[in-house]
């Protein structure tokens, strides 16, 4: 998947990733989502395994990223890359 744009997504209880972008997805934008519950057990809820730097996952001129339900400290992304 290319060129994409993920916002507003409520993404939810899924036994793996709640969104994985495989080696070949490149220029996506991922940004005011909430992750929640994804993977239990695992350490992420997500997995970018695109080319390091192509996707991202924080809007810089929004000063938007993501809400993940398992974070408890402030300022903190995990993102299996």
């Amino acid at each position: 998947m290319d060129n994409s744009v993920f916002i507003g997504n409520y993404i939810a209880n899924n036994s793996l990733y709640g969104l994985l972008l495989n080696k070949y997805s490149s220029n996506n934008s991922v940004y005011h989502n909430s992750f929640i519950g994804n993977n239990p057990g695992g350490t992420s809820q997500a997995r970018d395994n695109g080319e390091q730097g192509s996707n991202i996952w924080y809007n810089q001129e929004l000063k938007e990223g993501n809400y993940w339900s398992e974070w408890q400290k402030k300022n903190l992304i995990l993102l299996m890359v």
